[in-house]
């Protein structure tokens, strides 16, 4: 039997894959600009799995396996779990989850 284990988030985390991207090309950005690049860097990934308590802290909708959402670059808890990377997560450095609109 080929069961397919992927990390298990526990009391309030959140365990996030993350979406790395990567730009190509030569881009030229002010140096007026540069002071805030460490700052306006979000970065996206899937939830893989969502604990027990997490709904206790987040205040908004729930999240559940497979939904898409944005944090702070450098936020969370980063591991490595059969060579994929995944990011631990509290309920506070998710910053929103990425909807499709409603037509």
């Amino acid at each position: 039997m080929n069961d397919i284990l992927i990390p298990t988030a526990l009391k309030d985390n959140i365990v996030v894959k993350p979406v790395y991207v990567e730009h190509s090309g030569k881009i030229e950005i002010p140096k007026s600009a540069l002071q805030f690049k460490k700052y306006d860097a979000n970065v996206y990934g899937y939830v893989v799995s969502v604990g027990k308590d997490f709904g206790l802290k987040f205040k908004g909708d729930n999240l559940k396996q497979g939904d898409i959402v944005i944090f702070q670059r450098h936020e969370g808890k980063r591991f490595i779990y059969e060579r994929e990377t995944y990011l631990k997560l509290k309920p506070k450095w998710v910053l929103a989850k990425v909807v499709k609109p409603s037509e």
